[in-house]
């Protein structure tokens, strides 16, 4: 963002008392349009102007530095609050605002931050994202107050680097966390935004949740749940080989990219491998209804099944006569077919037809 840059709207206002700015404290939340202009200055780099309406005229009047850290804040009666902190050893408030939903909010404290900055953001890939830390006990736990930057991925470190000069900021290892999902939004345009990351106990702050808000939130999602893998088969889950009429029935649940994905790593394991379950659940490694039913079915087209994964043709059938079927059926018993070993108790002599 280069130049004198003018944004303007309303937002809820809060004067702290300990702001040291010669400014009046407001104890009491005020919705003020505020009009926020860039300025060519190395100490200070972003005016702000408070006003009771768009026509009224200027209640008070804020430089914030350059040093300026912004980050979302708790507040009794403001679900959506953040402050502007005066970089320091008391890092003491200049103000607090609130929009008016998480993206209201944060579309406000990014803008602030890119006027801060002396240099412009750098662009970024399809595989990085720019994204924002919500911040909560968990993450100041963890000394990730105002944490802002773009994540990008390989197969061992999620890695959040700098807008404006692309060094990194921070590393985390994938077996810190163990599930992925968006959260239940409280606002419609907030809808798969924030990503909840749920920490392991190796995390600096142990176990506890990270909210990301990013604007591209289901290519995100995506990408953590994949490890920054990029997959052929999506939107859906789809196996490598060929199956048989029968075999269909064993295929798992398919999911697309908005699909409210989480994944999970298995209880005590290094988190070296991962299952991939949908809102939460383990519905995909369930079979379905009729799958029980059609056990037998299922058995006799693998057993007819040519190497290549299709239904075998007459020839086939005729070359597959002249074996005895009792022999293959306890070949297959033995190989990953157990439940069959009851067929041959049943029928010891079964025997297609020439």
């Amino acid at each position: 963002m280069q130049g004198n840059t003018l944004i303007c709207g309303y937002l809820d206002v809060k004067i702290s008392a300990k702001s040291r700015r010669g400014l009046t404290p407001w104890k009491a939340w005020q919705k003020q349009w505020c009009e926020l202009k860039r300025l060519d200055n190395i100490e200070n780099g972003v005016e702000l102007k408070l006003k009771s309406s768009m026509e009224g005229s200027v209640l008070n009047c804020l430089l914030l530095p350059r040093s300026s850290t912004i980050c979302r804040t708790e507040s009794r009666t403001k679900q959506y609050a953040f402050g502007v902190f005066a970089m320091g050893r008391t890092q003491k408030p200049l103000l607090f605002l609130s929009g008016a939903s998480e993206s209201d909010a944060q579309d406000w404290i990014a803008s602030i931050r890119k006027m801060l900055c002396v240099a412009s953001y750098l662009p970024v890939g399809e595989s990085n994202f720019h994204v924002s830390v919500v911040d909560n006990v968990h993450s100041r736990a963890a000394g990730l107050v105002g944490l802002h930057g773009v994540l990008g991925s390989n197969s061992q470190e999620i890695v959040i680097s700098d807008p404006c000069t692309g060094d990194p900021r921070l590393c985390w290892y994938w077996h810190q966390f163990h599930q992925f999902h968006f959260q239940a939004p409280a606002h419609p345009v907030d809808d798969k935004r924030i990503i909840v990351m749920h920490t392991s106990g190796e995390f600096p702050a142990g176990p506890g949740q990270i909210y990301l808000y990013c604007e591209q939130g289901s290519r995100l999602l995506n990408h953590l749940v994949t490890r920054g893998k990029r997959t052929k088969t999506s939107p859906g889950l789809k196996s490598s080989k060929r199956l048989s009429r029968s075999e269909g029935d064993l295929c798992t649940n398919t999911t697309t990219s908005d699909s409210p994905v989480c994944i999970r790593s298995q209880t005590g394991s290094d988190d070296s491998g991962v299952r991939v379950s949908i809102a939460s659940d383990d519905s995909a490694y369930l079979l379905k209804p009729k799958t029980a039913s059609s056990l037998i079915s299922i058995g006799m087209g693998v057993l007819t099944k040519t190497p290549g994964g299709s239904e075998t043709n007459d020839d086939s059938l005729q070359d597959l006569t002249a074996l005895e079927d009792q022999t293959v059926v306890y070949r297959a018993a033995n190989r990953g077919f157990p439940w069959l070993r009851g067929f041959t108790r049943k029928f010891p002599k079964m025997r297609s037809s020439r």
